[in-house]
């Protein structure tokens, strides 16, 4: 016959520390979970998001831009602007951006090339692209590499200009991370 010390326990629980004594832990496994839970609902939210999408008007045209939120030194970035009309497009547009805002790109490629480009007084660069007549949809993308000479903050102004006298401006900010 088995002794007292060699029998099992009649629950296996029985062998559990109960933390009566200790109500800092239940607190602190409550603050643990309720951070996690606000970290997964910012998640859910968007808070995290690593490109935004602004969207506007142009005379009757739709204008979409899409940059990035943040951004890190020598990461790609892209910035696309979408134009579309069904009535058609202008036969001229024209696209100003800060020159604050170009300066934190490297090896800055535009996509398609611009049939002109210049400088404006007050820091902004323009660049011009002849549309083909009766087109309806047009796409613009300004590339390259994030430069590790900018702010923290980055924000810029966005103006598109059509041979029709119509313009717009849409305001852009991307914030560099460590």
């Amino acid at each position: 016959m088995k002794t007292a010390k060699e029998r099992p326990p009649e629950s296996l629980l029985d062998d559990i520390a109960h933390d009566t004594g200790k109500g800092w832990r239940r607190w602190a496994r409550v603050a643990v979970l309720a951070s996690f839970t606000l970290v997964l609902l910012a998640a859910v939210i968007g808070l995290f998001d690593v490109e935004k999408q602004r969207s506007a008007t142009l005379g009757t045209a739709d204008v979409t831009v899409d940059y990035p939120l943040t951004t890190r030194a020598g990461q790609d970035l892209k910035v696309i602007v979408e134009v579309t009309d069904q009535a058609g497009l202008p036969e001229t547009l024209r696209i100003e951006i800060d020159q604050e805002y170009l300066d934190m790109f490297e090896d800055f490629l535009l996509v398609p090339e611009p049939t002109d480009q210049m400088s404006l007084p007050g820091e902004i660069g323009r660049f011009e692209y002849e549309l083909p007549p009766g087109s309806t949809h047009a796409r613009f993308s300004i590339e390259g590499r994030a430069s590790d000479r900018w702010e923290p903050r980055t924000a810029g102004m966005m103006r598109l200009l059509g041979s029709d006298g119509s313009e717009v401006k849409i305001p852009v900010t991307t914030w560099r991370l460590p």
